[in-house]
C-alpha cells in the first residue's frame, strides 16, 4: 500500500479536533478536519483520503455509522478508517469490526501512536485475511482486519463466545449476564435503567416472499442501524429469530423512548435492498419500552416480562407501533 499521506479527521471538540490535527500534520500529512458527522463523510467522497480517523460519538451520524457510510462511498479505492473511543473493550473492538472499521483506538493519543498508526499497511480484506472481491454496498456486513506484518487480526476467543455469529450483536447470553449486572446496579445506586425489545412484524412474510437468504441480510442490517444507533454504554443484543434487545444504562423512560423512536424511524424509512428481491423490501416493526426502578420490578425477570408485555401490546394495536409501559 502507498504512504499515507492525506486524511480526514473527525471530532465533536473543537479544541481536541485541533490537537489531533496538528499531530497528524506533524506527521507529514495533509489533513481535512471536521465537527460533523456529514461532513466527514463528504469530505472523504471529495479528497479519497489515505486514511479516515474520527470519534465514534460524532453529532448527528455517531463514528459507527460515519464508518459504513465511508466503506460504502463509490469507487475501487480502499478507503481505512479508524475510530477514536474513550475506552476499549471486546465489545467496542466487535461493534467496530462489524460495522468495517479497520482498528479502534483509545484516547490519549500521542505523536508516537500516530506515527505507529500510519505505518500500518491497511488492506482490503476479511477476518480469515482473504481480500475482498465483492463490490461494497451500503446493505452489506462489513469485517475487515488491520494487517500488522502480514497476519490479520482476527475476533478473539471473548468476542466469538458473546455475540451473535450472524449480526455480530451480544447474543442472548451475554445479554442475560449485563441484565443482571445492570440491574443490580440500577437498585442500589436508583439510577435509571431501561429495556427496549423490538420484534419484526413482518418477518414470516419476507421470508416466505423472498427466502432465507434475504431474511439474513435485513437481520444484518437491522443490527447495523441498532449499533449505529447506541451509545458505547449500550447493550444491544440479538435474543430471538426476529427480536432484538437494547439495554440503556443510565437512561430514564423518556430517554429510552428518543432512542426508540430514532430506531423505529430508521427502520421504517430505510429500504432494505436484498439480492433476491426486484424490488427494496420494508420491514414493519413492535417496540416495548420499560424503565426501572420503580416498586413493581423487583427481579430482571419482572422488568423483562413488564417490556415483553409493552411488545406485545404494540403487536395487538396492529403492529408497527411502540408501546410504553408506565
Amino acid at each position: 500500500m502507498a504512504p499515507v499521506k492525506t486524511a480526514v479527521l473527525g471530532h465533536y471538540d473543537q479544541k481536541k479536533l485541533a490537537h489531533l490535527e496538528t499531530l497528524l500534520s506533524d506527521a507529514g500529512l495533509k489533513v481535512h478536519a471536521a465537527t460533523d458527522g456529514e461532513e466527514i463523510v463528504r469530505l472523504a467522497n471529495e479528497h479519497t483520503p489515505d486514511l479516515v480517523i474520527v470519534d465514534v460519538l460524532m453529532p448527528g451520524i455517531n463514528g459507527f455509522e460515519i464508518c459504513r457510510e465511508v466503506k460504502a462511498l463509490p469507487g475501487d479505492d480502499y478507503r481505512p478508517v479508524v475510530l477514536m473511543a474513550d475506552r476499549e473493550d471486546a465489545y467496542s473492538r466487535g461493534r467496530g469490526r462489524y460495522v468495517g472499521a479497520d482498528d479502534i483506538i483509545e484516547y490519549p493519543i500521542d505523536g508516537k501512536k500516530i506515527e505507529e498508526l500510519i505505518s500500518y499497511p491497511f488492506e482490503d480484506m476479511d477476518c480469515t485475511g482473504k481480500a475482498l472481491t465483492v463490490k461494497k454496498d451500503k446493505g452489506m456486513k462489513f469485517v475487515n482486519a488491520l494487517v500488522r506484518e502480514g497476519a490479520p487480526i482476527r475476533p478473539d476467543g471473548l468476542v466469538a463466545r458473546i455475540t451473535d455469529p450472524l449480526t455480530g450483536l451480544c447474543n442472548k447470553a451475554y445479554i442475560n449476564l449485563k441484565m443482571e449486572e445492570e440491574f443490580k446496579k440500577s437498585r442500589r445506586y436508583g439510577t435509571p435503567l431501561s429495556l427496549v425489545i423490538l420484534d419484526l412484524d413482518n418477518f414470516r412474510e419476507v421470508y416466505q416472499q423472498h427466502g432465507k437468504g434475504a431474511i439474513k441480510e435485513i437481520l444484518v442490517e437491522v443490527g447495523s442501524v441498532l449499533l449505529c444507533e447506541s451509545r458505547d454504554i449500550d447493550i444491544v443484543g440479538r435474543i430471538g429469530e426476529s427480536r432484538f434487545l437494547l439495554l440503556l444504562p443510565s437512561t430514564d423512560l423518556d430517554g429510552a423512548q428518543v432512542m426508540a423512536d430514532r430506531v423505529f424511524n430508521n427502520i421504517l424509512e430505510r429500504p432494505f435492498d436484498v439480492a433476491d428481491a426486484a424490488v427494496s423490501v420494508s420491514m414493519k416493526i413492535s417496540m416495548g419500552i420499560s424503565s426501572c426502578p420503580r416498586g413493581s420490578i423487583k427481579s430482571v425477570e419482572d422488568f423483562l416480562n413488564m417490556t415483553i408485555r409493552g411488545l406485545n401490546d404494540a403487536k395487538e394495536q396492529g403492529g408497527n407501533n411502540i408501546s410504553v409501559v408506565d
